[in-house]
């Protein structure tokens, strides 16, 4: 059996190991546009705070360990495709520029998430950094050596961890955060427990700009400020933008979720139309297009609508419960924080919220039940 497994930090790199331990016969190859694999991600904070001076201490495993146990590393190799159907990936060789194509029976996708970037303005100037790998950790650090103030862009537990290592190193930093308070996560009386402790410990190193964006970079070739939506301007020498992740990962698991319950509950309208319907359209001159559009979709369509009930209940629920374990926005969001601050009252409206939005669900599917298929209830009658 041959594996391939598209990312090889943590999950990645952990798939590989325990697969080779399980099925030792297989052929495993991790596939990654990263230099490194198998590192502490975790630990690139504390590599630019200065708590150790390798960053070779962050790796967990080589390239070589991996070799010499049968699992085979192709780092600076990024996956562009994925052809299912043919049971291949398409990889392009970043040093050579070469594509091939690598044929695979079982593939794991772990590359994890990505820096938000969406509301951002386009970056062209040096200086402005992201921190997801291990080549981010290195240049954050040597970017940081020769300058005195620095801009972070967000408030969750990236900014605030580099937030101390820059303090640390004597840098004044200055955060910039959409929401009324840092570390969103936690409920407002705690993040305003660590917010103050940050400005009371910082030597006023630390200046913190809440309910306001990032609007625009301002430089030549490096950037040496940034302007904010509501009009303010600070001076800056570098900027790391740290915003989380966007909702990229919550659109990912509701799909998931909702995919196959969608998709099997069509599947059997389409199976049980009756043959019969399509003989007689045949027999009568129809062509495959319109026995599709005339015979086979008009008779799928309680199953389709029954698809979209199914779909868009479980939409909602994995919705409420994605934000509930993450987001920094949303009802979910707002329920787990009412709930951490035992604010019952205000929590049940939230809730009652979320039942009247599935009300209106539930409203919605009936109209297109009644709409689209209302010659099945006269058949019945």
């Amino acid at each position: 059996m041959k594996i391939v497994i598209i990312g090889g930090v943590a999950a990645g790199a952990k798939v590989a190991a325990k697969s080779k331990r399980l099925l030792p016969d297989s052929e495993i190859y991790i596939y990654t546009q990263d230099k490194y694999v198998s590192y502490s991600a975790c630990g690139l904070p504390y590599y630019i705070e200065g708590n150790f001076e390798d960053w070779r201490k962050l790796i967990i495993r080589s390239v070589e360990e991996f070799e010499n146990s049968g699992i085979h590393i192709r780092t600076l190799h990024k996956v562009t495709k994925i052809l299912t159907a043919d049971k291949k990936i398409v990889v392009k060789d970043l040093l050579s520029q070469e594509i091939k194509f690598i044929d695979y029976d079982k593939l794991v996708i772990a590359t994890g998430a990505y820096p938000y970037m969406k509301d951002f303005p386009e970056i062209n100037l040096k200086n402005i950094f992201t921190l997801r790998t291990l080549d981010d950790g290195i240049a954050i650090r040597e970017a940081m050596q020769n300058v005195t103030n620095i801009t972070l862009i967000g408030g969750g537990y990236i900014s605030i961890e580099l937030l101390e290592a820059f303090v640390k190193n004597g840098k004044n930093v200055t955060l910039i955060e959409k929401a009324p308070y840092i570390l969103s996560v936690f409920d407002e009386d705690i993040a305003s427990l660590i917010q103050n402790y940050i400005l009371e410990n910082s030597n006023g190193q630390v200046k913190l700009v809440l309910e306001d964006t990032l609007k625009e970079f301002v430089g030549d070739e490096t950037v040496k400020g940034v302007l904010t939506a509501k009009g303010s301007g600070f001076e800056t020498e570098m900027v790391v933008i740290s915003a989380g992740v966007g909702r990229t990962p919550q659109i990912i698991v509701i799909t998931i979720a909702t995919f196959l319950i969608m998709t099997v509950t069509i599947y059997q309208g389409v199976i049980n139309v009756d043959e019969t319907l399509i003989k007689a359209a045949r027999v009568l001159g129809a062509k495959d297009k319109d026995i599709f559009f005339k015979v086979i979709a008009p008779a799928t369509l309680p199953f389709i609508i029954t698809a979209i009930r199914l779909g868009s209940s479980t939409a909602l629920t994995t919705l409420i419960a994605a934000e509930s374990t993450g987001a920094v926005a949303g009802l979910g969001m707002r329920i787990r924080s009412l709930n951490n601050s035992f604010e019952s009252e205000p929590m049940l409206l939230y809730i009652i919220i979320i039942g009247i939005i599935g009300l209106l669900v539930e409203k919605f599917v009936k109209y297109l039940e009644r709409r689209f298929t209302g010659w099945q209830e006269k058949r019945e009658v």
